[in-house]
Protein backbone atom coordinates (compact mmCIF):
# COMPACT_ATOMS: atom_id res chain seq x y z
CA UNK A 1 0.00 0.00 0.00
CA UNK A 2 1.43 3.62 -1.06
CA UNK A 3 2.38 5.36 1.55
CA UNK A 4 -0.08 8.17 1.85
CA UNK A 5 -0.15 11.78 3.30
CA UNK A 6 -2.88 14.28 4.75
CA UNK A 7 -4.02 16.61 7.32
CA UNK A 8 -6.46 15.82 9.67
CA UNK A 9 -8.30 17.53 12.97
CA UNK A 10 -8.43 15.36 16.10
CA UNK A 11 -9.66 17.35 19.32
CA UNK A 12 -7.82 16.91 22.32
CA UNK A 13 -9.74 16.34 25.24
CA UNK A 14 -7.71 13.76 27.58
CA UNK A 15 -3.99 14.43 26.86
CA UNK A 16 -2.11 17.70 25.76
CA UNK A 17 -0.09 17.30 22.36
CA UNK A 18 2.70 19.17 21.28
CA UNK A 19 3.89 20.42 17.80
CA UNK A 20 6.17 17.74 16.63
CA UNK A 21 4.87 15.19 18.50
CA UNK A 22 4.73 11.35 16.60
CA UNK A 23 1.81 9.39 17.77
CA UNK A 24 2.38 5.80 16.07
CA UNK A 25 -0.56 3.35 16.03
CA UNK A 26 -0.03 0.06 14.61
CA UNK A 27 -1.20 -3.36 15.97
CA UNK A 28 0.30 -3.30 19.17
CA UNK A 29 -1.09 0.22 20.06
CA UNK A 30 -4.44 0.74 21.43
CA UNK A 31 -5.90 3.91 22.61
CA UNK A 32 -8.49 5.70 25.16
CA UNK A 33 -11.24 3.68 23.86
CA UNK A 34 -9.53 0.45 24.56
CA UNK A 35 -8.31 1.33 28.00
CA UNK A 36 -11.88 2.52 29.20
CA UNK A 37 -13.86 -0.74 27.75
CA UNK A 38 -11.16 -3.71 28.13
CA UNK A 39 -8.71 -2.50 31.07
CA UNK A 40 -10.80 0.02 33.89
CA UNK A 41 -10.89 -2.09 37.25
CA UNK A 42 -13.64 -1.59 39.41
CA UNK A 43 -13.05 -1.69 43.13
CA UNK A 44 -14.46 -1.19 46.14
CA UNK A 45 -13.04 0.18 49.10
CA UNK A 46 -11.87 -3.23 50.43
CA UNK A 47 -10.24 -3.61 46.92
CA UNK A 48 -12.53 -6.33 46.06
CA UNK A 49 -13.54 -6.39 42.24
CA UNK A 50 -17.61 -7.13 40.76
CA UNK A 51 -16.82 -11.02 40.83
CA UNK A 52 -15.48 -11.32 44.22
CA UNK A 53 -17.95 -9.31 45.64
CA UNK A 54 -20.77 -11.57 43.83
CA UNK A 55 -19.35 -14.50 45.02
CA UNK A 56 -18.81 -12.94 48.65
CA UNK A 57 -22.54 -11.76 49.47
CA UNK A 58 -24.53 -14.80 47.69
CA UNK A 59 -24.96 -16.76 49.97
CA UNK A 60 -28.30 -19.37 50.17
CA UNK A 61 -29.27 -18.59 46.49
CA UNK A 62 -29.64 -15.04 47.94
CA UNK A 63 -27.42 -11.79 46.88
CA UNK A 64 -27.08 -9.17 49.19
CA UNK A 65 -24.77 -6.17 49.08
CA UNK A 66 -24.52 -2.67 50.42
CA UNK A 67 -24.67 0.76 48.22
CA UNK A 68 -21.31 0.65 47.52
CA UNK A 69 -20.88 -2.57 46.50
CA UNK A 70 -24.01 -2.30 43.96
CA UNK A 71 -22.50 0.51 42.41
CA UNK A 72 -19.41 -1.20 41.52
CA UNK A 73 -20.84 -4.37 40.32
CA UNK A 74 -23.37 -1.66 37.90
CA UNK A 75 -20.54 -0.03 36.63
CA UNK A 76 -18.98 -3.28 35.78
CA UNK A 77 -21.82 -4.38 33.93
CA UNK A 78 -21.97 -1.24 32.22
CA UNK A 79 -18.95 -1.92 30.88
CA UNK A 80 -19.16 -5.18 30.11
CA UNK A 81 -22.23 -4.11 28.18
CA UNK A 82 -20.47 -1.81 25.97
CA UNK A 83 -17.14 -3.67 25.72
CA UNK A 84 -19.11 -6.20 24.13
CA UNK A 85 -20.81 -4.07 21.58
CA UNK A 86 -17.26 -3.02 20.74
CA UNK A 87 -16.44 -6.12 19.96
CA UNK A 88 -18.94 -7.08 17.70
CA UNK A 89 -17.85 -3.49 15.66
CA UNK A 90 -14.42 -4.68 15.79
CA UNK A 91 -15.46 -8.25 14.69
CA UNK A 92 -17.20 -7.29 11.52
CA UNK A 93 -14.90 -4.46 10.87
CA UNK A 94 -11.84 -7.37 10.63
CA UNK A 95 -14.57 -9.63 8.50
CA UNK A 96 -15.99 -7.21 6.20
CA UNK A 97 -13.80 -3.98 6.10
CA UNK A 98 -10.37 -5.12 7.10
CA UNK A 99 -8.87 -2.39 4.85
CA UNK A 100 -10.52 0.13 7.70
CA UNK A 101 -8.37 1.28 10.97
CA UNK A 102 -9.91 -0.34 14.41
CA UNK A 103 -11.66 1.81 16.58
CA UNK A 104 -9.65 0.40 19.29
CA UNK A 105 -6.40 1.36 17.81
CA UNK A 106 -6.58 4.59 16.32
CA UNK A 107 -6.48 8.44 16.26
CA UNK A 108 -9.92 10.00 16.13
CA UNK A 109 -10.28 13.35 13.68
CA UNK A 110 -12.00 15.05 11.73
CA UNK A 111 -11.76 15.76 7.78
CA UNK A 112 -11.74 19.49 8.60
CA UNK A 113 -11.94 21.93 11.21
CA UNK A 114 -15.32 22.89 10.46
CA UNK A 115 -15.61 18.98 10.76
CA UNK A 116 -14.75 18.83 14.49
CA UNK A 117 -16.49 21.94 16.14
CA UNK A 118 -19.24 19.80 16.71
CA UNK A 119 -16.74 17.69 18.94
CA UNK A 120 -16.52 20.38 21.51
CA UNK A 121 -19.96 22.02 20.97
CA UNK A 122 -22.10 19.19 21.47
CA UNK A 123 -20.99 17.51 24.68
CA UNK A 124 -24.26 17.09 25.86
CA UNK A 125 -25.58 15.61 22.55
CA UNK A 126 -22.67 13.05 22.92
CA UNK A 127 -24.30 12.22 26.56
CA UNK A 128 -27.56 12.09 24.96
CA UNK A 129 -25.41 9.60 22.03
CA UNK A 130 -24.45 7.41 25.30
CA UNK A 131 -27.71 7.51 26.89
CA UNK A 132 -29.16 5.60 23.57
CA UNK A 133 -29.93 8.60 21.91
CA UNK A 134 -28.56 7.25 17.93
CA UNK A 135 -30.37 10.86 15.97
CA UNK A 136 -26.48 11.90 17.03
CA UNK A 137 -24.12 11.81 14.36
CA UNK A 138 -20.76 13.25 14.33
CA UNK A 139 -18.68 13.16 11.89
CA UNK A 140 -15.25 10.92 12.27
CA UNK A 141 -12.68 9.92 10.76
CA UNK A 142 -10.03 7.09 12.13
CA UNK A 143 -6.55 7.22 11.37
CA UNK A 144 -3.73 4.56 12.21
CA UNK A 145 -0.13 4.39 11.38
CA UNK A 146 2.54 7.26 11.75
CA UNK A 147 0.71 10.69 12.77
CA UNK A 148 2.71 13.86 13.52
CA UNK A 149 1.04 16.59 15.31
CA UNK A 150 1.80 19.77 13.15
CA UNK A 151 -0.37 22.47 14.15
CA UNK A 152 -2.68 22.72 17.24
CA UNK A 153 -5.02 25.78 16.89
CA UNK A 154 -7.53 25.49 19.67
CA UNK A 155 -6.70 23.12 23.32
CA UNK A 156 -9.49 21.46 24.90
CA UNK A 157 -7.93 19.37 26.87
CA UNK A 158 -8.49 21.33 30.13
CA UNK A 159 -12.38 20.62 29.22
CA UNK A 160 -13.46 17.75 31.92
CA UNK A 161 -16.32 16.14 30.47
Amino acid sequence: MDKQEFFAYHIVTKKKMNIGQIIHFDKNQTNILFHFFFEREHLNSSGEDSMQILKEHYTNEELHINNENAKVVMNYMDQTIRAVRETIVEMVRLQEFPEYPSRLSCLYAAKSYEDGIPFSQKIEQARGYWKGNVNNELPELLINGKIEVVEIIDDFSTIHI
